[in-house]
């Protein structure tokens, strides 16, 4: 068989599948082809418990330190962290403007 013939049958193949598909496809008023419209929010909460790590830029020697935040959606905020050796613990309030966190904490 020559090439044409191959790549000509290669072509009707394909071109009978997309007719296919189309004819078998759904249509604008088929309810079987409706999806579920799911409202995504567009503002994600920040209550919960945040944990990670800071360094001091003056000295580097010190290593990665701990720090956790548990933001609860009362306005209150216990924060947590393990530097220069010490655990510090800390509660008090805080509000968010815009993407900025503001806080106001006593040092237990």
């Amino acid at each position: 068989m020559s090439s044409y013939f191959l790549n000509f049958k290669k072509l009707v193949f394909i071109f009978s599948a997309i007719l296919l598909v189309s004819t078998f496809s759904c249509s604008d008023d088929d309810e079987a082809c409706q999806g579920e419209v799911v409202n995504v929010p567009t503002n994600f909460p920040i209550e919960g418990l945040w944990i990670g790590s800071y360094t001091f830029d003056k000295y580097p020697s010190l290593g990665s330190q701990y720090i956790s935040f548990a933001i609860k959606p009362d306005g209150t905020l216990v924060y947590d962290s393990n530097g220069s050796g010490g655990q510090y613990l800390s509660i008090g309030t805080w509000t968010l403007s815009g993407q900025t966190l503001n806080s106001t904490i006593v040092c237990i």
